[in-house]
């Protein structure tokens, strides 16, 4: 009986299937329990392509045998499905209500030597710097694909499934610490409005203020997955992808260093177009770190597990 392409994925790829299904179906309790409704027909494009990214892989695994263009496929398909759940998650998360930690920040800040308000003046008054910033800043859900397609097409596996644990590991833990130390924000915290900035336009400085706010006050409870925000100021998940796409480039001499630069890039945009703190940022970037560093060691050793692909096909 032929083995199915699931079973023919390597040991760890098929335990990443099964926490995305497992967090799904706690998040999927949590909203449920909490009073939150989801509307549906915003799950339909993000489901029919993971579908038809799952499709492709077991065609290519199966039909194909092109091992590279599988692994690519089955990763795009778990971290669309991921994202599905990460975004309503951390509505969930910020729905606990806990008590702004944005002053604790600004006050980490000053102990690094960092001044938010003094930064987002200097970017504003270099319009043409900015520019370049935000277009990296904006591209995060590109790189993601773009790192994924580096290392599975150039039959990086190994590397591929980091970036997948990494990806999935951060954000949980983003999540989790953001439902406990929340933050509202830069422009929201100092209250400064566009005027205060006029020279730029920062991507995200409060179009996630009324759906964070929202989701803690309780009067919004019905999420639109299109329409959803990033809310998570500590510590920075943009950060954190900044560093373990860093990481992927690296892994080719190719993009090594235009890797390093468009990631810099991103870092330095992140405290004025993510409207995030210094100490949020380099939280991030810590977390990343050892979220690349304990995959890499938990997928070193499990290399040596057999997998259904080795096994021979039974009757």
């Amino acid at each position: 009986m032929p083995v199915h392409p699931l079973l023919r994925a390597s040991y760890d790829a098929r335990m990443a299937w099964i926490v995305i299904a497992t967090l799904g179906a706690a998040t999927s309790f949590g909203l449920w329990s909490t009073g939150f409704i989801v509307m549906w027909p915003s799950l339909l494009h993000p489901v029919c392509g993971a579908l038809a990214l799952y499709g492709a892989t077991c065609f290519y695994r199966s039909v194909r045998r092109e091992e590279r263009l599988a692994s690519s496929c089955e990763a795009l398909a778990q971290l669309v499905l991921f994202t599905m759940i990460a975004g309503p998650l951390s509505y969930l998360a910020a729905s606990l209500d806990r008590p702004l930690q944005d002053a604790r920040l600004v006050h980490a800040d000053r102990l690094m030597g960092f001044d938010w308000r003094a930064y987002l003046a200097w970017i504003n008054a270099h319009p043409a710097l900015h520019g370049p910033l935000r277009l990296a800043y904006d591209t995060l859900l590109p790189q993601l694909a773009a790192a994924i397609l580096l290392l599975g097409l150039t039959g990086r596996r190994h590397q591929l499934r980091i970036l997948v644990w990494s990806v999935i590991a951060s954000a949980v833990v983003s999540i989790a610490v953001s439902a406990i130390w929340p933050a509202v924000g830069g422009y929201a915290h100092f209250n400064l409005h566009a005027a205060a900035y006029s020279g730029i336009q920062p991507s995200d400085a409060w179009t996630h203020v009324p759906d964070f706010l929202g989701v803690r006050d309780g009067t919004l409870r019905t999420l639109a997955l299109d329409r959803m925000q990033g809310i998570i100021a500590f510590p920075s998940f943009h950060a954190a992808l900044g560093i373990i796409f860093a990481w992927a480039y690296w892994q080719s001499p190719w993009t090594r260093w235009p890797g390093l630069a468009i990631e810099a890039a991103l870092l330095l945009s992140t405290p004025v177009d993510g409207a995030h703190y210094l100490s949020d940022v380099v939280a991030g970037c810590l977390l990343a770190f050892a979220s690349i560093g304990i995959a890499e060691r938990a997928l070193l050793t499990g290399r040596s597990r057999p997998t259904a692909a080795l096994a021979p096909a039974t009757r």
